[in-house]
């Protein structure tokens, strides 16, 4: 795939956004969180994050929220204090979203740590929203306080936009941090598919090829040259004779594997180690290769024009 992922990288240097900016000019896909760009590289505040234009958003503010700081009981009322008690913020996807595919728009999903409040560009697609608090209850006095109670929808929670040729996401929540992310599995989801949305196309599928098939795609861009790995998992592990070790190996052959890589020009030919010429049918720049059996391993070789 090609696009970049940039989870809060917050210090950016000159040189690194000129470079961002021209390979999202050749179609590089981004997706980016947080506070990406907000300063440069001596770690000095930018009027406005060096990456705002790309994503086509402007920020307004950033709620720093720590979710993982030691409780602190209030004085008076002999509760966690809620700046200091591990919470949750809350969101809901927008249900007309592609990204958001299968999800229930009234379902909360949630995040901890703090996010960037932004206004999205006329061109964005908001993924979600983030909900503000019920300042009533919140502020009530409850012998039990679970944690911050939602209110209604307000702040973007994520926006995905076309910027020329490049496709590109703006997620507001930190994602810095593995223990972010799992534990917030429904916006781990939608970053997941923002990535495979800003990648594009994938250059090969492999619908027909099992699990216990190994697939790998190295390319030579100077050659016009693909080159697709295959591996059969599908047999037994090594096994000691009675003399000693001996090589003794049971393989599972696969039939009938059909693969479809994208290449750019004409193909001049399509080969493997075991076949010189592989059955293979070229369409609107799509290689079909078929396989009708794969024993241990076996390498293709795909040439252009």
């Amino acid at each position: 795939y090609k696009v970049l992922i940039m989870p809060d990288v917050v210090s950016l240097a000159d040189d690194t956004v000129a470079a961002v900016c021209g390979a999202a000019a050749q179609g590089l896909g981004l997706v980016a969180t947080h506070m990406t760009g907000m300063m440069d590289g001596p770690g000095r505040d930018r009027r406005s994050p060096a990456l705002a234009d790309v994503f086509g958003v402007s920020v307004n503010d950033v709620v720093a929220w720590e979710a993982r700081k030691p409780e602190v009981c209030d004085p008076l009322l002999q509760l966690p204090d809620m700046e200091t008690e591990k919470f949750h913020h809350y969101a809901t996807v927008t249900p007309d979203h592609p990204l958001a595919a299968g999800m229930a728009a009234e379902s909360l999903l949630h995040f901890h740590g703090g996010y960037v409040v932004f206004r999205p560009g006329e061109d964005c697609q908001v993924l979600g929203r983030i909900h503000g608090t019920d300042q009533p209850r919140l502020h009530g006095r409850p012998y039990n306080r679970p944690g911050i109670y939602p209110g209604r929808p307000r702040w973007p929670l994520a926006v995905t936009r076309q910027h020329g040729p490049a496709r590109v996401a703006y997620f507001a929540p930190q994602a810095d941090a593995t223990w972010r992310r799992s534990d917030s599995p429904e916006l781990e989801c939608l970053m997941l598919r923002a990535v495979l949305w800003a990648g594009g196309p994938p250059p090969i599928e492999t619908p027909d090829c099992p699990a216990p098939v190994e697939v790998r795609l190295f390319r030579n861009a100077q050659k016009k040259l693909f080159q697709i790995l295959l591996v059969n998992l599908a047999t037994n592990p090594l096994v000691r004779a009675p003399g000693g070790w001996g090589v003794i190996r049971y393989v599972t052959p696969q039939k009938g594997l059909v693969l479809k890589l994208r290449v750019e020009g004409d193909v001049r030919a399509v080969s493997s180690l075991k076949c010189p010429a592989v059955q293979h049918k070229v369409q609107d720049g799509v290689v079909t290769i078929e396989l009708p059996i794969l024993d241990l391993y076996d390498s293709i070789m795909v040439q252009c024009k």
